[in-house]
């Protein structure tokens, strides 16, 4: 139970290639990048968010993507296809919240929306786009 990839107080690269995962946990995400309350000691409460850049390649993923506005996240979709939302979540102790979500589809890749979805930028090759939900530029 709980996210299948959390990153927080952290600068980081991942990389998935050629593999399938679905986090169909309603108390998980699929990805998490995140401040903490700081209470085992990783950072400072409100300024210890996490930074990653992650690449997926070859995917078929399935499950939502949650930021918070303290941290940064560049997501890279390579011929993948992901179903779910994306969100940028307000962190309450956030001192300077200045958080960013960048996301970029190539032309071999898909996201099925399942909720409405929040992000940063939005660079978008795909030819047909046929989102169901609605995605917010912040």
């Amino acid at each position: 139970a709980g996210d299948v990839i959390y990153v927080t107080n952290t600068d980081c690269n991942i990389k998935l290639k050629d593999t399938e995962i679905t986090s169909d946990d309603a108390d998980g995400a699929l990805l998490c990048v995140v401040g903490n309350s700081a209470s085992r000691g990783w950072g400072k409460k409100g300024a210890n968010g996490g930074n990653a850049d992650v690449l997926l390649e070859n995917e078929k993923i399935k499950g939502n993507i949650i930021a918070d506005d303290i941290s940064m996240l560049n997501l890279t979709l390579k011929n993948t296809r992901w179903t779910g939302a994306l969100s940028i979540d307000k962190n309450a102790a956030a001192t300077d919240p200045k958080g960013t979500v960048n996301v970029k589809i190539d032309e071999g890749s898909s996201w099925a929306l399942t909720g409405d979805s929040t992000v940063t930028t939005l660079e978008n090759q795909v030819q047909r786009k046929s989102f169901i939900g609605v995605i917010i530029l912040q």
